[in-house]
């Protein structure tokens, strides 16, 4: 493989990987957003009939708080946004050995201008180490991680 094409592989390698990572985190911050107000809201009831109102009002933030960031970063549709424009990418990676490098990095400039996905930065190393990993390039290669980053890498 000529050094263009493995370029454009490693790319869609590395956006494919940062768009799965992307859903993955939100699509979990969904899950325990759905999960807080389950419980948030059984026990917010089960304080309001016993009558126990600092209870109730401490269930009643933590619920509002859950309810907040799932209107205001919407994780359910981050995540299936994510989803969608992994596919585009995928999809030009099972075309790329039969296209020319030029055609090919048109193909990914075109999907690059439609993708709206805001991946964020402690993603992006991830999936750069994920990538480097999967190409069998050297280790030296690989980005150093900050705190944040592992931990959404173990997410």
């Amino acid at each position: 493989m000529d050094k263009d094409k493995f370029n454009l592989e490693f790319e869609l390698r590395y956006a494919t990987r940062a768009l799965e990572l992307h859903a993955r985190l939100y699509k979990r911050v969904d899950l325990g957003v759905k999960a807080v107000g389950l419980v948030a809201g059984t026990a917010a009831f089960a304080a309001i009939t016993n009558q126990n109102a600092t209870v109730a009002l401490v269930v009643g933030l933590i619920l509002a708080a859950a309810q907040v960031v799932d209107v205001i970063v919407r994780p359910g549709e981050q995540a299936a946004e994510a989803k969608y424009a992994c596919r585009d990418y995928k999809a030009l990676r099972v075309r790329l050995p039969t296209m020319t490098a030029s055609a090919a990095q048109s193909a990914l400039e075109k999907i690059r201008c439609d993708d709206e996905v805001m991946v964020m930065d402690a993603i992006r190393d991830v999936a750069y180490n994920d990538t480097v990993s999967e190409c069998g390039c050297e280790p030296q290669h690989r980005i150093q991680l900050t705190k944040f980053s592992r931990i959404i890498s173990a997410i």
